[in-house]
C-alpha cells in the first residue's frame, strides 16, 4: 500500500491587506459612515454586535470547511488528482468537476478552499473553473432546498437545463485561452 504524505504542502503566502480586503473595508467604512450619519452610533453598534454574534455561529462551520478542504491534498495522492483533473484530463475532468461542483454542499468558504486545495494537488484550471461554475449554477443542495420549495418545478427545470452546459463551456474557454 502506498504511503500517504504526512505533512501538508507548504502554505501559500497570503497577504492580509490585499486589494480585495481594501475594497471590502472601504465599502464597509462607507456603509458604516452612511448608517452613522443617518441613524447614529447606536445603529452602527447594533450592526457590529449582530455581526459578532453571527461570526460566533459561523466560525465552527468555516473552520470545519477549511479543514476538510485542506485535507484533500493529504488524503488524495497527487497522481490521482492529476489523472482525474489535470491538464490532460479532457472531457472526463470537466465532467468530474461539474458533478462534484453540483454535489458539494456548503458555501463559498468550503468550495473555494476545495478549489485552492485541488489546484495545489495538481488540478488544472479548466476543471477548477468548471467545478466552481457548477457549484454556483447547479448546486443540488440549493436547488432542492430553496428553488423547488419556492419556484415552480417547470421554472427550476428550465433554469437548470439552461445552466447545465455552462461549467463545460467555462472549462473549454479556459482550455481555448491556454490558461495555466
Amino acid at each position: 500500500m502506498k504511503q500517504l504524505p504526512t505533512t501538508a504542502p507548504p502554505p501559500r503566502r497570503r497577504k492580509i491587506f490585499d486589494a480585495s480586503f481594501l475594497i471590502l473595508a472601504s465599502l464597509a467604512l462607507v456603509a458604516g459612515g452612511a448608517l452613522w450619519w443617518r441613524d447614529g452610533g447606536g445603529a452602527v453598534w447594533s450592526v457590529l454586535v449582530g455581526n459578532l454574534g453571527f461570526l460566533v455561529l459561523l466560525l465552527p462551520k468555516i473552520l470545519a470547511g477549511l479543514f476538510v478542504a485542506n485535507a484533500i491534498p493529504l488524503l488524495i495522492p497527487r497522481e490521482h488528482v492529476v489523472a482525474a483533473l489535470g491538464r490532460e484530463s479532457g472531457w472526463r475532468g470537466l465532467v468530474l468537476a461539474t458533478l462534484a461542483g453540483a454535489l458539494v454542499p456548503g458555501g463559498g468558504v468550503m468550495v473555494f478552499a476545495m478549489a485552492t486545495s485541488l489546484t495545489a494537488a495538481g488540478a488544472h484550471l479548466a476543471p477548477i473553473v468548471a467545478f466552481v461554475t457548477s457549484w454556483s449554477l447547479l448546486g443540488l443542495n440549493r436547488t432542492i432546498i430553496w428553488e423547488i420549495s419556492f419556484l415552480s418545478l417547470d421554472l427550476v427545470a428550465f433554469r437548470y437545463a439552461l445552466c447545465l452546459p455552462m461549467p463545460f463551456l467555462a472549462g473549454l474557454l479556459v482550455k481555448a485561452l491556454r490558461l495555466p
